[in-house]
């Protein structure tokens, strides 16, 4: 029998249990393939045009090298098609666990996170 198909979730919160729901797309986590699959599924990830990536199993990296604060802009752009491709995949982005960082490379430092950064309508930290 597949780990992959008919897969399905209790959620129990003290003594009390729900109906089992069946989980329409996932990877199961935990699991020794669990990354390689994670790969696999996002293999077709779009190259970004402002920034670079970098990834480990579920989790994705953007990250760019400007001058100026006017640079940040073509990097949303990049956030913006990234987080369109999740979306078309199924993929949830959670905002609570994205974080923005922006370092002045004059005064090397973190400094505020400029306000317009954002996903699905949230502000990133």
């Amino acid at each position: 029998m597949s780990y992959l198909l008919n897969r399905r979730f209790i959620t129990r919160i003290q003594d009390q249990k729900s109906t089992a729901k069946r989980i329409g797309a996932s990877v199961p986590q935990g699991s020794v393939l669990g990354p390689l699959q994670v790969n696999v599924y996002i293999a077709d990830i779009p190259k970004m045009k402002h920034s670079k990536m970098a990834q480990f199993a579920d989790d994705t990296t953007i990250y760019a090298s400007h001058r100026n604060k006017a640079a940040v802009r073509k990097w949303l752009q990049d956030i913006d098609q990234l987080t369109n491709y999740f979306k078309r995949w199924g993929i949830k982005v959670n905002p609570k666990k994205t974080v923005a960082t922006y370092i002045d490379h004059k005064k090397m430092r973190h400094t505020k996170t400029p306000k317009e950064i954002n996903i699905e309508g949230q502000r990133i930290e």
